[in-house]
């Protein structure tokens, strides 16, 4: 659904199956 997504922030939007260059959980 929409409403449910990747569980995390980004300081810019991302579309599904974007690639994302670097995370940080804790």
């Amino acid at each position: 659904t929409e409403k449910c997504g990747l569980g995390l922030v980004a300081k810019e939007d991302i579309s599904q199956g974007e690639f994302v260059i670097e995370y940080v959980g804790e």
